[in-house]
């Protein structure tokens, strides 16, 4: 998310990711100049043509550092947040040459696993087959250590380094002490548990009076909001559980419609599309979000995506199996929601497009990464609108919906 401030840590990462990538590149074109037999470089321009490259590599890094940090300053004006950026933003380059100096030892590490496993082979067998079984056996037991061990090991430690700021809070939030709020005097939750995302999404939430003085509607009533922290229960399938219960303390299941927010990273929710729903029933809804991680958003799309689908998954079948309970009459409607990587974890809480349908009132799912399978199965669909009976799925923005949202409370 480019348009987004980032922290100077995340933008190191990221320079690693960008100089590793460089290098790569670099080599790759090394090995082909090398496999066609063009002519050497005289050893004099080959030297000075490193020293050229390491000059620029450096100026380049310093002067990408600068910029950076003074357009992260213009993206926090825009988004109307603090404008002072630290200036261990100027940091980022050196942690993007740790980050690249890692991938690069770990990437050599793995070449030379290879020939250690291809010596031994080339003995007793063809150097073809030797070679082949070597490359076979190298990318089992990566793919075997990485995605088992370093892999969980390093969510694992992502998730202590990032757990101090889930209890800091952002400027300006306090607990609303409001009946509907989770954290609040009726709520199951205390406010310490929500997490620092979910105390904003909590802080954030519109009153009546908000909400009569846009929609002209006086007898509009306050929106319950509920949200469960990650330190809640260690599982999503308890979260959700406890979920149900917060909704039930705040009447959430009193209202004419509830709706699943979907989280990004450590729960952030778009407040302007909680709003929305909020200005278009009157108040007369409640919306409940449960956070999967400590992770900022831009880790956890990267390695928290089972964590993401999972956790909208088991709110959504809780909810179900709570709205079957209801009669007909009286049962809320049910919308999710989401945005980025919380699009990615509601839509894969649903078999397809067409199941989300037929089992929610509506959805809207906001800029999908490429990896979700249902935005792809919407997109290879090539149509605008698909059609089941007098039900409808409309893609704009990987967004569904089957029947127009009240613009009016239902139920009080």
């Amino acid at each position: 998310m480019p348009l987004v401030p980032r922290s100077w840590l995340i933008n190191g990462i990221l320079v690693g990711l960008c100089v590793i990538t460089g290098y790569g590149l670099g080599s790759f074109l090394g090995w082909a100049y090398w496999t066609l037999h063009l002519p050497n470089l005289p050893p004099g321009v080959r030297r000075a043509a490193w020293q050229v490259l390491a000059g620029l590599a450096v100026v380049g890094l310093l002067v990408g550092a600068w910029l950076g940090r003074t357009w992260q300053g213009e993206q926090r004006e825009l988004l109307g947040m603090d404008t002072a950026v630290p200036w261990l933003w100027l940091l980022s380059p050196l942690v993007g040459l740790a980050v690249a100096a890692l991938l690069l030892g770990i990437g050599r590490a793995i070449k030379g696993l290879g020939r250690v496993i291809f010596r031994p082979l080339v003995k007793v067998l063809p150097v073809r087959v030797a070679w082949l079984l070597a490359i076979v056996a190298t990318v089992f037991l990566t793919w075997t250590v990485l995605s088992g061990l370093l892999v969980g090991t390093a969510v694992d430690l992502a998730d202590s380094m990032f757990e101090g700021n889930n209890d800091k809070d952002q400027p300006g939030v306090v607990n609303p002490e409001s009946p509907y709020r989770s954290g609040g005097p009726e709520s199951t939750v205390t406010w310490a548990s929500i997490g620092r995302e979910g105390r904003a999404f909590i802080h954030q939430g519109l009153t009546a009076s908000d909400i009569a003085g846009v929609v002209g509607d006086p007898e509009a009533v306050e929106p319950v909001r509920a949200f469960i922290g990650v330190e809640a229960a260690p599982t999503a399938t308890e979260r959700a559980q406890i979920a149900v219960a917060e909704l039930r303390a705040l009447g959430g299941f009193e209202r004419g419609a509830i709706a699943v927010g979907g989280g990004t990273g450590s729960g952030w929710i778009d407040p302007k599309a909680a709003n929305a729903l909020e200005y278009a029933t009157h108040g007369d809804v409640a919306i409940v979000s449960m956070q999967y991680s400590y992770l900022p958003s831009f880790m956890s799309y990267l390695v928290d995506q089972s964590r993401s689908a999972t956790n909208a998954e088991q709110l959504i079948t809780a909810l179900r199996v709570e709205l079957d309970g209801i009669s007909p009459d009286q049962r809320p409607e049910l919308y999710v929601f989401g945005e980025s990587l919380g699009a990615f974890s509601t839509g894969n809480a649903f078999t397809s497009a067409e199941d989300m349908s037929t089992t929610t009132d509506g959805a809207l799912l906001i800029g999908p990464p490429s990896f979700d399978t249902t935005w792809q199965k919407v997109v290879a669909a090539a149509s605008p609108v698909h059609r089941r009976g007098d039900r409808s799925t409309a893609t704009e923005g990987s967004c569904a919906s089957r029947r127009r949202m009240p613009t009016s409370p239902t139920r009080r």
